[in-house]
C-alpha cells in the first residue's frame, strides 16, 4: 500500500506531499493494517503492537494529523520531555506551515500550559506527567479532546513510570466522557488482560520492514547468532578481530564499518559513552565536514560536548547521554540523520527516547546504572530489543545488524538465550512497587474521583495493578490496608481532612497545591517547613538548596558531593560560564541545566505555598524570580528572552551585561532597536535570529488563540463565519467583523460602525448603561508586530458622537506594545478612560456570552468599566468572573 492512497482517508494532498517528503512512500505491515482498520476509522479505542522500527509512530502522527485538520483536538502522550521536544520541533516544521497549530507541555515547556488548559491547540505534545497534573487543575482538558495518543504504553510496568501512567489512564477509564484511545507500544510478552481492562481492539505485527540479524560477537571476533530455520546456533568470524577489551573490540569493529553506514553503540553509563567514544576518534580516519556544520558546533555554549565535536568530529564520532543539554543532543541527532556522524556512542536512553535507525547497532553492555538502587542491574529483554531494533534504515538498506558483546564463547551462549531467544517481559502493574503511594491516594482525592476511603479502594480495584496483583496477593484486603495508611500519611501532612458532616475526604488547599506538584509528600512536607522559617527572607538560593538537596527529586540526579548542588545553582544563576561550571563539577551542560530545572519545579511549588499561608509580597517576588533564573541561569529580566530558545545562555547574558553600557530587557525593545545598536554585543547575524523568533512568537501565540476559538465556535456554523473574521481580516472588514460579533442574537450591544469615517472618528460604537462605548480597531499588517502607543491611543480623540462616552476601546492584533502597555496604566491612574483589548480577549468574551457562561450583561458592564490592559487573560477574566 503506497503512502498515497491515504487520501482515501480524507487527508489533504499536502500532508501526503510533506509525508513522501520524510521519506515515507509504502506503508509497513503495521501502518497497512492500522489504517485499513474499520474500528480504528470507527472512532473504537486500539492498541497498536509492533517491534521497534516497524513504523508504528507514524501510525500515531497520521490520525493526530487527520484529527486536527478536522478541527478536532489531539492530546498526543509521550514519556519523556526529550520525546515531546523532538516531536513539537517535527510536528511544527512539517505541519505549522499547513495550518495546525502545535504546542508542548513538558519539565522544561511551560509557555503553551494556558493554551493547552483553554484548547487553543490542534496537536498537543505533553509528558505523562504534565497531563496527570492537568486533570486536578483542568479535568475539562480531557472532556474537549476527541484523540488522545499514548506512545510507549509497555512502559506502564516500569517503576519510574509506570505507576503514574496507570493512575493516569484510571483517571481516564473512569470518566464519563473520553476521547477515542490509540495506544502504542514495542512488542511485549503477555498482555495480561491490559486490552480488556481499558476495552481495546487490538493490531498488531511481529513483521519489520527491515530483516534484522542479531549476532553475539566475543573478544575474538566470534559470531554467534540463531538459525530460527534449522533450529541451532551459527557460528562465524569477523576476520582480523582478537581484542583484550570492550574498547579494542569496539575500535576494530568500527574500523570495519562499510563506508557510508553509520553504527550506534550502546553502553550502560554516562562516563563510558565519553570514554569509548574518546578511544574511538583516536583510532578512526578522518571524514571531511562542511563548513556549515562546523558552524553548528561553534554556535553551541562553551562546553565539554562542544569541546569534544570540535576535536573529534572529523573523525566522524561523537557521544549522546544524559550529560548533554538539549541544543546539543538536538544537533548531534541531526548530523547523525544527515550522515556526518558515522559512529554514535549512547546510553539506552536514546533507543528510548529518539528516533534514530542505524545500519548496525553493537549493545555493549547487558547492565546499566540503577539510579534507585545506586547499583549495576541487567538490562531486560524489552530494553536490549529496543537497542538492538535500531538497526535497519527502512528505504535505504535491505537489512540491520546487531551485536551483542561477550567476553567468551560461554558467555555468548549465555546472552544469546537470555536477549536474543528470550521472552519478552509482561506488561504489569508497577504501583505495587512504588515507594510514595500516598502521592496517588492524593490524586484521586484531588481529581474528584473519590472521596472516601471504600471510593478509593473501589477505584484500585479498577487498576491494572487488580488485575496483575492485588487479586493474586491479598486482593481487597491489600489494597484497603494500602490506602488506609496512606489516608493516615496525609492527614498528618495537612493535606487532606475529614468532612464530619458528609463523611468524605476533601483536599485541603495545601493538598491541591501537593496533587498538582507531582512531587512526593515528603518533598512537600520539607518545601512547608521551609517557607515556615523566620530566616526565609534572608536565605540565598544557596541556602534554600543546602535544605532540600536530599529529597528523592534532587537525589536522583547525577551523584554530587554534599553541598555541591547549591553550589552549582549558585553560580548557575549568578552567570558564571558554563564551561567553568562544567570544568569545576566534572559534568555536561545539560546536567545543570537539569538540576536548574528541578531547582525551578520545586521553588514554583515553594511560591505557591508562600502564596496561600500569607507570606510578605516581597519574599514571595525574590522567590518568584529565582524559579525563572535557575531555569535558565539567566538574569529575571531576559528570560523571556531565554524561552524564545534561539540564543546561547552566554548571548543573552550579554544583552544586559556588556561593556557597551546598554541593556535589552525587553522583546518590543530589541524589536525597535536599529541593528547597529548591537554593534559589541551582539554578531548582527544573531540579532537578525533573534528579531526574528520574536516577530515568530507573536504570530504563532495568535494563531494558538484563533485555533481554540474557532473549534469551540464550530458548533454553531454563523459563529464560526464571525470569529474567522475576526481574527482573519483588516481595515474595514476588521471593523465590521467586530460589528457583527457584538451584535449576533446571543449578544446583542446595538453597536454601530460608521461607515463614512472622516479623520479621528471612531469606528464602532454602541449604547452603554452610562454613556456611549466608543471602540476603535487596530490590526498589523501581518498580525506579527505590536499596536503603537500612538495607534492605541487615536480612539481618545475621536469624535463625531454625540452625549458622554463612558469608555474608550482600542481592539488590537495581535497585541500591543510593551510602550502602549506601561502608558495605558500610567493615563487609566490619572483618570483616563482607556481600554486596550485584545481580540482574543474579545472573543473569549464573546464565546462564553454565547456558550452561556457569561451574561450579555457583564459583557456590556466589561467593556464599559474596564480600564488599562489585561496583562494576563486567565487572572482577569477569573476577577471579572467573581
Amino acid at each position: 500500500m503506497e503512502v498515497d492512497e491515504l487520501i482515501k482517508l480524507g487527508i489533504d494532498e499536502r500532508y501526503i506531499n510533506a509525508w513522501r517528503a520524510k521519506g515515507f512512500k509504502t506503508l509497513t505491515e503495521i501502518q497497512e493494517k492500522a489504517f485499513t482498520n474499520a474500528s480504528l476509522r470507527s472512532g473504537k479505542n486500539i492498541l497498536v503492537i509492533a517491534p521497534t522500527s516497524s513504523g508504528k509512530t507514524f501510525v500515531g502522527e497520521v490520525l493526530a494529523v487527520k484529527a486536527a485538520r478536522e478541527l478536532k483536538r489531539v492530546l498526543y502522550l509521550v514519556p519523556y520531555k526529550a520525546l515531546a521536544e523532538e516531536k513539537f520541533q517535527d510536528f511544527t516544521e512539517v505541519y505549522g506551515p499547513l495550518g495546525i497549530s502545535v504546542v508542548v507541555s513538558s519539565g522544561d515547556r511551560r509557555e503553551f500550559d494556558d493554551d493547552i488548559r483553554r484548547g487553543n491547540f490542534g496537536i498537543g505534545i505533553t509528558i505523562y506527567e504534565k497531563l496527570a497534573q492537568f486533570l486536578v487543575q483542568s479535568p475539562g482538558v480531557i472532556g474537549y479532546c476527541q484523540l488522545l495518543i499514548v506512545d510507549e504504553i509497555q512502559l506502564i510496568r516500569t517503576p519510574d513510570r509506570g505507576p503514574l501512567l496507570e493512575m493516569l489512564l484510571t483517571r481516564i477509564k473512569r470518566m464519563p466522557t473520553r476521547p477515542q484511545l490509540i495506544f502504542l507500544s514495542a512488542t511485549v510478552g503477555m498482555l495480561n488482560n491490559f486490552d480488556k481492562w481499558l476495552g481495546l481492539e487490538i493490531i498488531s505485527s511481529m513483521s519489520r520492514p527491515i530483516p534484522l540479524q542479531e549476532y553475539v560477537c566475543d573478544y575474538k571476533g566470534n559470531l554467534l547468532n540463531w538459525d530460527f530455520r534449522e533450529n541451532k546456533y551459527n557460528e562465524s568470524k569477523i576476520t582480523l578481530v582478537n581484542a583484550a577489551n570492550i574498547d579494542e573490540l569496539l575500535i576494530k569493529i568500527s574500523l570495519k564499518l562499510p563506508i557510508g553506514e553509520q553504527m550506534l553503540i550502546f553502553r550502560a553509563q554516562v562516563d563510558e559513552t565519553e570514554r569509548t567514544a574518546q578511544a574511538l576518534a583516536e583510532s578512526l580516519p578522518s571524514v571531511p565536514l562542511s563548513q556549515e556544520t562546523i558552524q553548528s558546533v561553534r554556535d553551541l555554549e562553551e562546553s565539554p560536548a562542544r569541546d569534544f565535536l570540535e576535536r573529534n568530529l572529523y573523525r566522524g564520532v561523537a557521544y549522546h547521554n544524559a550529560g548533554l543539554a538539549l541544543e546539543e543532543r538536538r544537533l548531534i541527532e541531526s548530523l547523525f540523520r544527515h550522515g556526518e556522524i558515522r559512529v554514535l556512542m549512547s546510553t539506552t536512553t536514546l533507543a528510548a527516547g529518539v528516533n534514530l535507525p542505524a545500519d548496525k547497532v553493537v549493545v555493549a553492555d547487558v547492565k546499566r546504572w540503577d539510579p534507585e538502587l545506586r547499583t549495576l542491574v541487567p538490562i531486560e529483554v524489552s530494553e536490549y530489543k529496543n537497542c538492538a531494533g535500531r538497526a535497519g534504515r527502512y528505504g535505504q538498506r535491505k537489512s540491520g545488524e546487531s551485536f551483542l558483546l561477550a567476553r567468551d564463547r560461554g558467555e555468548a551462549e549465555l546472552l544469546l538465550n537470555k536477549y536474543i531467544l528470550g521472552q519478552l517481559e509482561s506488561l504489569e502493574s508497577a504501583i505495587p512497587k512504588e515507594p510514595d503511594f500516598a502521592k496517588h491516594v492524593l490524586g484521586v482525592i484531588a481529581s474528584g474521583l473519590a472521596s472516601t476511603e471504600v471510593e478509593i479502594v473501589e477505584l484500585f480495584i479498577d487498576s491494572f495493578a487488580q488485575l496483575t496483583f492485588y487479586s493474586q496477593y491479598g486482593d481487597q484486603k491489600a489494597v484497603g490496608e494500602g490506602i488506609k495508611n496512606a489516608i493516615n500519611i496525609l492527614h498528618k501532612a495537612g493535606l487532606i481532612e475529614k468532612d464530619a458532616t458528609l463523611g468524605i475526604e476533601k483536599v485541603t488547599p495545601l493538598g491541591r497545591i501537593a496533587a498538582l506538584s507531582g512531587i512526593s509528600v515528603d518533598t512537600f512536607s520539607r518545601l512547608v517547613k521551609l517557607i515556615q522559617r523566620s530566616d526565609l527572607s534572608s536565605m540565598s538560593l544557596e541556602d534554600i538548596f543546602l535544605e532540600l538537596e536530599n529529597c528523592r527529586e534532587l537525589s536522583r540526579l547525577a551523584p554530587y558531593l554534599s553541598g555541591q548542588k547549591s553550589k552549582l545553582l549558585a553560580l548557575w544563576i549568578s552567570g558564571e560560564e558554563v564551561r567553568n561550571i562544567t570544568r569545576e563539577f566534572r559534568i555536561g551542560y545539560g546536567r545543570i541545566r537539569d538540576l536548574g530545572e528541578s531547582a525551578e519545579w520545586l521553588l514554583t511549588i515553594a511560591v505557591d505555598i508562600a502564596k496561600l499561608t500569607g507570606i510578605e509580597q516581597s519574599i514571595i517576588n525574590k522567590m518568584s524570580r529565582l524559579t525563572m533564573e535557575a531555569h535558565y541561569g539567566v538574569p529575571y529580566e531576559v528570560v523571556p528572552v531565554a524561552q524564545l530558545r534561539v540564543l546561547k545562555r552566554s548571548e543573552i547574558i550579554h544583552l544586559v551585561k556588556n561593556d557597551m553600557g546598554k541593556s535589552f530587557t525587553s522583546l518590543h525593545q530589541i524589536l525597535d532597536t536599529d541593528p547597529a545598536g548591537f554593534i559589541g554585543i551582539l554578531d548582527p547575524n544573531r540579532v537578525s535570529v533573534l528579531k526574528y523568533a520574536i516577530a515568530k512568537n507573536i504570530g504563532n501565540s495568535f494563531q494558538r488563540k484563533r485555533t481554540g476559538h474557532v473549534i469551540r465556535s464550530e458548533k454553531i456554523s454563523i459563529i464560526r463565519t464571525l470569529i474567522v473574521n475576526l481574527y482573519d481580516n483588516k481595515g474595514l472588514d476588521f471593523e465590521r467583523a467586530i460589528e457583527d460579533l457584538l451584535n449576533v442574537h446571543q449578544i446583542s450591544l446595538d453597536a454601530r460602525r460608521f461607515t463614512r469615517q472622516r479623520t479621528r472618528e471612531p469606528d464602532i460604537q454602541l449604547p452603554g448603561n452610562k454613556g456611549t462605548i466608543i471602540i476603535s480597531a487596530s490590526a498589523s499588517e501581518d498580525f506579527e508586530k505590536p499596536i503603537s502607543w500612538n495607534k492605541a491611543k487615536e480612539v481618545l480623540g475621536s469624535v463625531g458622537f454625540t452625549g458622554q462616552a463612558s469608555n474608550y476601546i482600542t481592539v488590537g492584533k495581535p497585541d500591543f506594545h510593551d510602550l502602549a502597555i506601561k502608558n495605558v496604566h500610567e493615563v487609566t491612574e490619572r483618570g483616563e478612560k482607556l481600554l486596550l483589548l485584545r481580540v482574543d480577549v474579545l472573543a473569549e468574551l464573546c464565546l462564553n456570552v454565547i456558550e452561556g457562561k457569561l451574561k450579555r450583561e457583564d459583557l456590556l458592564d466589561f467593556l464599559e468599566n474596564k480600564r488599562g490592559y489585561i496583562s494576563s487573560q486567565e487572572d482577569d477574566m477569573l476577577k471579572f468572573y467573581i
